[in-house]
């Protein structure tokens, strides 16, 4: 199963301000930075956590983050499936 904590981290850091889309690893000019302010530099089950939702599979991805969506890719356990999962950043 995808880390819940881990897509709703993003999707926080998403509506704390992130002023442009995240399109790919690293960020939208791929060196790992944004001009985005007061982010969250810590997070933990309860800390700094908008949500949290189960998704099916394991994480393969990087998070892309654009027009309000949360886009991530999984893989089912068998190997069998690739699937992309895009869930609302707002709520999951």
């Amino acid at each position: 199963m995808i880390r819940p904590l881990l897509a709703a981290t993003f999707a926080g850091w998403f509506l704390c301000g992130l002023a442009e889309p995240w399109p790919e690893f690293r960020g939208p000019r791929g060196d790992g930075t944004t001009p985005s302010r007061h982010l969250p530099v810590t997070w933990s089950a309860s800390e700094n956590v908008v949500w949290e939702t189960d998704l099916p599979g394991r994480g393969w991805s990087s998070p892309v983050i654009w027009d309000r969506l949360l886009w991530m890719a999984t893989a089912l356990e068998d190997g069998h499936s690739l699937r992309a999962i895009a869930v609302d950043a707002d709520s999951g």
